[in-house]
């Protein structure tokens, strides 16, 4: 039986560990959530990806914008050589939250979309003494501290859309014409 190389990172006193494959993912910009099988750009949109972190400032876009941004996108680039890089979910955005020092002991849950006419109830925010961004920022370094869009509108109100907020890792709708940032993800096949 063949061994495959694994490498070790410690986040926050939480020990990942990572086939060779997605270690090499991880040096071009790239990161495969073992759990959701996803692949997410570790830059926001307007960053590049130097082979070690995430340099420049991240562009904001209004929604409309931040929608048609993939598909120009993945006409132009080749990014880890691959052109269907898409804006995420609601459901997917929200699986990429961290607190550090845990979610709310209070037991305060928002309901999100997931899918067609499902949803999905996750803790409402981080509380108590957490890290800013609230994301994993060894994954994901210099994310900004606001906003990032989805893909997913509002079941209630077609001019408001799900969105992150990282400075305290809550699920929340916001007005299209805000500008917002963006993060891409495509399905890990």
């Amino acid at each position: 039986m063949k061994i495959k190389k694994l490498y070790f990172t410690l986040v926050w006193g939480i020990l990942f560990v990572m086939p060779s494959y997605a270690n090499e993912l991880m040096k071009k910009g790239i990161y495969k959530d073992s759990k959701t099988g996803l692949m997410w750009m570790r830059c926001s949109i307007g960053q590049k990806w130097n082979g070690k972190t995430c340099t420049g400032e991240a562009t904001t876009l209004k929604w409309k914008a931040a929608m048609e941004y993939p598909k120009k996108f993945n006409r132009k680039v080749t990014f880890g050589g691959y052109k269907d890089w898409r804006l995420p979910t609601i459901a997917e955005l929200s699986s990429i939250r961290f607190c550090s020092d845990g979610w709310g002991k209070d037991g305060h849950k928002v309901e999100i979309p997931n899918g067609h006419k499902a949803t999905l109830e996750l803790p409402a925010e981080c509380t108590g003494s957490y890290q800013i961004p609230t994301i994993n920022q060894t994954v994901f370094p210099r994310t900004a501290e606001y906003f990032y869009w989805s893909s997913t509108p509002s079941q209630y109100d077609q001019s408001k859309i799900w969105a992150v907020y990282f400075s305290s890792g809550s699920a929340a709708t916001r007005t299209h014409s805000y500008e917002q940032h963006l993060r891409l993800v495509r399905d890990g096949k």
